[in-house]
């Protein structure tokens, strides 16, 4: 069985048969545990090592181990990506300031989107700003940032209060920082299309910079092509589309790495048509992948009210 396949009973299971063999290695003093962790529409489980004084203890989620594998194989992969993380936090990078100030939080926390409900769990560790069916979550970028590339760790409560953060000093930050450190790039989406077969990646425009005045959709992400449906959670970038919109527009939520924008035209059948596509990708794995499915809603953005609602 694929360790992606298995059920949260499963890895706990397979972490408990490793557990020993990790006290072996490292010895009875490293306190380990093994607690329910938490990624993009999955709640999972992880092998952690409890250190105090470390805001989020360094661990390893059983499904980064390889699969198939026997016990011993999956606990030396285990031994070593822990000994990797432990050295990092013993022996940070020369000028690498620490990651939990306060200072530093605010100066680099960025947003995610997900679904409220789907990642319910994990709504209930982290904070978090909702809005409609969407959950805004909020992350901190480790390494720079580039195409295709970013890893972040994920803010929980424990560190915000230590922190003595706010919720919408978050949320404010991680709205600058989004797109500041991100940008906002258009591109008419059957161009997209046409350039992922010929080129295997799309190439847009930044918004400021694009001219959305034909007819038909236009797809928006940020440049490194990550997490790019956070920019639904930020006004400013909503009514700047409807600007160059000319006026109301449908959204659909591809991914939580991008959206697709329409102008409403007052065609009656183009919703249904609109959701029905969302609910068609959200079900098509090779369209759509499990881990980074955002909605099955469509959203009607009213630039009068500078609102997003639903739009059925």
């Amino acid at each position: 069985m694929r360790m992606k396949d298995q059920n949260l009973e499963q890895l706990r299971q397979t972490a408990e048969a490793i557990l020993p063999l990790l006290r072996e290695m490292f010895g009875e003093e490293v306190p380990f545990a093994i607690c329910n962790t938490y990624r993009t529409n999955r709640e999972t489980v992880s092998i952690c090592v409890q250190l105090p004084h470390v805001a989020q203890p360094p661990g390893v989620d059983m499904l980064d181990l390889p699969e198939n594998a026997p016990v011993e194989e999956m606990a030396n992969a285990a031994a070593a990506m822990l000994q990797a993380r432990l050295q990092r936090i013993q022996n940070p990078r020369p000028g690498a300031s620490p990651l939990y100030t306060r200072e530093r939080v605010l100066e680099r926390v960025v947003l995610q989107v997900l679904n409220r409900e789907t990642n319910a769990r994990m709504m209930e560790h982290c904070p978090h700003v909702e809005h409609l069916d969407l959950a805004g979550v909020f992350r901190v970028p480790l390494e720079p940032v580039r195409r295709g590339t970013l890893l972040t760790t994920l803010l929980r409560w424990r560190e915000v209060q230590m922190l003595g953060l706010t919720v919408p000093e978050l949320y404010a930050a991680a709205r600058e920082n989004t797109v500041r450190n991100f940008g906002v790039e258009v591109i008419r989406t059957d161009k997209m299309c046409a350039q992922l077969r010929k080129y295997g990646a799309w190439y847009g425009r930044p918004l400021e910079q694009s001219c959305m005045a034909d007819p038909g959709a236009y797809t928006v992400s940020n440049t490194i092509r990550i997490n790019g449906a956070a920019l639904l959670l930020i006004p400013e970038v909503l009514q700047a589309l409807g600007e160059k919109l000319g006026g109301d527009y449908f959204v659909v939520p591809t991914s939580i790495h991008e959206f697709l924008v329409r102008r409403d035209s007052g065609e009656l059948d183009l919703p249904v048509m609109l959701q029905a596509s969302v609910i068609a990708g959200n079900c098509t794995p090779t369209v759509v992948s499990h881990n980074t499915v955002l909605s099955d809603s469509l959203y009607r953005y009213r630039c009068g009210s500078g609102t997003l609602e639903l739009a059925a």
